[in-house]
């Protein structure tokens, strides 16, 4: 049945395309292999001040196949090797529609997400000039998120018959390459060339994230102090469900979904794409709630736990990413699993409804609130034996 249904979504691209003689097919190749074959020709002699990557991301593109490209591999690996600048490597894999062209706006959104990450202020002047800390080291992840273009038009609205297709791919280049990748870069931790690597997928770019780990998240038994954050994922709850109530062991999660709760893409689009439900949008699966301030607000990150604690509920139900304006409470599910805050803070994968306009809509990504949130959690991972600044759980409002 699914063959057929595959063949007559492609028929009917074909039909359109002959139909006004305008679809442009996408070339399944890398924009960006020249910075990588110029490092590997001319490698420096001395370490780069400052180090590469951590100003502008270093970049590895795949193929359909889930191929990485040969070229662009061997450069971020040799380079991590030359550097071992340690810190932790910040990866992003975009989704539907983009690529690594030059003036892609997911590449320029992450560079300058990567530049926020690496930048060090006073926590009492939020307005004071960024200090570089290279603390983290920024590899885009790139492949063919459009295989057609309408019109010759990147984003057309018809390009959404590309999004099986798209979706696929996405699974391939998950399970094949950048589980391939990431062993590559285990092998680096293991050798402390890095401390360890944090993956951020958005849309489909969140498929590639989970099923390129969806093998070490079954092994609570593997030391892994890397996170793995999915945006808006397109993904279905279908395939989230066997690590839905898998425990971690009381560390920080090592998967995080953060869901819009405004982003009708998901909530929507990919329903009637799929025909089932996404993973982010799945009351069963959501474990928390993401609460948000105004980060201009001074102190607003203590208004909130003051509002939680005014509610006189006991402790161990928040996570408060200190400074950073977020507050993550626990959404307690009797009956499914997670009965007590303390089952939900340490489940495997926390799935986030994102409130208060904290991740806005489908694309509202790579954002300075989300840099620092980011930070805020990785540094709960270093320091996991302080574990969580702690409040109550609040009764939901309707979803």
């Amino acid at each position: 049945m699914g063959s057929i249904e595959e063949f007559l979504r492609w028929a009917g691209i074909v039909i359109l395309c002959l139909g006004i003689n305008a679809c442009t097919t996408v070339p399944d190749s890398p924009y960006q292999e020249a910075w990588a074959a110029t490092l590997l020709a001319n490698p420096p002699h001395e370490k780069a001040v400052p180090p590469l990557g951590t100003s502008s991301p270093l970049i590895v593109e795949f193929d359909d196949a889930g191929a990485a490209n040969v070229v662009q591999r061997r450069a971020l690996l040799e380079t991590i090797d030359r550097q071992a600048a340690a810190g932790t490597l910040l990866i992003f894999v975009h989704g539907w529609h983009n690529n690594a062209k030059p003036g892609n706006e997911n590449l320029k959104g992450f560079t300058s997400f990567l530049r926020e990450m690496n930048c060090k202020k006073p926590s009492e002047d939020p307005s004071a000039k960024c200090e570089s800390s290279n603390q983290y080291t920024g590899v885009y992840i790139g492949w063919r998120g459009d295989s057609q273009n309408l019109l010759g038009i990147e984003h057309e609205v018809a390009d959404f018959w590309t999004f099986w297709d798209r979706q696929s791919t996405s699974v391939k280049i998950g399970e094949k390459g950048l589980k391939s990748l990431l062993e590559d870069l285990d092998a680096r931790v293991a050798s402390k060339k890095v401390d360890r690597y944090a993956v951020i997928g958005h849309s489909l770019g969140g498929s590639v994230v989970l099923h390129a780990v969806k093998d070490r998240l079954k092994h609570d038994d593997v030391v892994d102090d890397n996170l793995y954050v999915l945006i808006n994922p397109a993904v279905a709850a279908t395939e989230y469900l066997p690590y839905r109530l898998l425990k971690n062991k009381g560390r920080i999660p090592k998967l995080v979904t953060l869901q819009a709760k405004n982003d009708y893409a998901v909530r929507y689009g990919f329903r009637i794409a799929t025909l089932t439900a996404p993973m982010g949008d799945t009351s069963t699966n959501k474990s928390h709630d993401l609460n948000a301030c105004d980060p201009s607000a001074s102190g607003c990150a203590d208004t909130l736990a003051k509002r939680w604690k005014e509610a006189n509920v006991i402790d161990s139900c928040f996570t408060m990413l200190q400074g950073h304006n977020w507050v993550i409470t626990t959404r307690n599910d009797n009956g499914r699993g997670r009965e007590t805050c303390e089952e939900s803070n340490h489940l495997l994968g926390w799935v986030v409804w994102a409130k208060d306009g904290s991740v806005e809509a489908h694309n509202g990504i790579l954002t300075s609130a989300q840099a620092r949130a980011l930070h805020g959690l990785l540094e709960i991972n270093r320091k996991r034996d302080e574990a969580y600044v702690s409040a109550p759980a609040i009764k939901q409002d309707g979803e």
